[in-house]
């Protein structure tokens, strides 16, 4: 079985070439160096953005859009499509959209912030098991685990589940608290999505996982931006 890949290359200000690859199925991201003429873009270097990290962060875009797009090719017959919704009913405005750090450790914002009420109730944006409940640096949060290594969380959220519980898409999970900051209403649901171990998850917007998803492994893999 291959894994799934998504490629590109960045030639950085000292005229070294950085080709990366990032492969889904293991959250493995890898580089490779040689020295060639040019520069980094003019968007990558006033981000702070040279070298591997425009690479990695170019390929982060790609395997995000192919991720939360859907756009599997040659998916065997027997995968299973997760069709994943909003956590607010109804449907909310967003206050403040995704934008990933690149790379992760840096500033960003992980995720969408969603207009809401005060103690209004929290649904499971897809099916999945509660893997934390509780308060996280001071604040009351919720994290589910999905089939295939996608992990979304929620917050300011109290709890209504406890670890380990099995939850269906669209199932109570608890009540949001008021006080997220920057928020321009009475409550905000602050909402992210990402794939991977903890220790070194990549960050994708959770907007796109409102499209079919297809979350079991593939017979081939997508190579893209060759």
């Amino acid at each position: 079985m291959e894994a799934i890949e998504a490629r590109t290359r960045e030639v950085s200000p000292l005229g070294e070439l950085h080709v990366g690859v990032y492969t889904l199925d293991t959250g493995a991201f890898t580089s490779l160096t040689s020295r060639v003429g040019g520069s980094s873009t003019g968007r990558d270097l006033a981000l702070g953005r040279t070298g591997a990290d425009a690479v990695k962060w170019k390929v982060m875009r790609i395997m995000a859009a192919v991720v939360c797009a859907g756009l599997f090719w040659a998916v065997p017959a027997d995968a299973e499509t997760v069709r994943f919704r909003w956590p607010l009913d109804p449907r909310p405005a967003v206050t403040r959209a995704f934008d990933a750090p690149s790379p992760n450790w840096q500033r960003g914002h992980r995720g969408v912030d969603l207009a809401a009420g005060a103690h209004q109730p929290v649904y499971a944006a897809g099916p999945g098991t509660v893997v934390f409940a509780g308060e996280l640096a001071g604040r009351p949060v919720v994290s589910i685990a999905h089939p295939g290594g996608l992990r979304t969380t929620y917050e300011p959220v109290r709890a209504h589940v406890r670890v380990g519980r099995t939850v269906a898409a669209g199932q109570s999970i608890g009540t949001l608290d008021e006080g997220h900051s920057g928020c321009p209403v009475a409550a905000c649901l602050h909402w992210g999505a990402m794939w991977g171990p903890a220790s070194r998850a990549d960050y994708v917007d959770p907007l796109g996982l409102l499209a079919a998803v297809r979350l079991k492994p593939l017979q081939t893999g997508l190579q893209s931006a060759r």
